[in-house]
């Protein structure tokens, strides 16, 4: 802390994202994201994911009523999928530190060489295959 504000010293990563990754950029990508799901596994440190199903009926109540300006049955399709999803939500998934928030955005590259990754501000504990269904829904952005 410095004056009463939390701050944090960080070295500049070099490099920019890429809008389009191949796939050996992706290759590059998940090995030092398995890395760091390795190394995570000895911290003792617990946050959850406040974006996971936890919160999304909360979310949903809070825009229900909006929902019918965009189609009258969208309400109740929602409700249908979100009470499948909350009945079959995976319990005993490998999980772990993610970063929650891999989309192509948050990779660096410089000459095409894979330098790192930024913006941990979503990390939390949560399912090793939630990181990879982000990295796989931002690549189609």
């Amino acid at each position: 802390e410095f004056k009463n504000k939390k701050l944090m010293i960080v070295s500049f990563l070099e490099g920019k994202a890429k809008k389009n990754l191949t796939p050996p950029n992706c290759k590059l990508v998940g090995i030092a994201v398995a890395k760091m799901h390795e190394i995570t596994k000895k911290f003792k440190i617990k946050r959850n994911n406040n974006l996971s199903i936890k919160s999304w009926r909360k979310l949903f109540n809070s825009v229900k009523n909006q929902c019918v300006k965009i189609d009258k049955d969208l309400p109740k399709l929602i409700e249908a999928n979100l009470v499948d999803v909350e009945k079959n939500w995976p319990k005993n998934l490998p999980s772990g530190i993610i970063h929650a928030d891999l989309f192509s955005d948050n990779i660096f590259f410089k000459d095409n060489k894979f330098t790192g990754i930024i913006d941990f501000y979503f990390s939390c504990n949560d399912f090793y295959a939630l990181e990879i269904a982000i990295c796989f829904n931002g690549s189609f952005l």
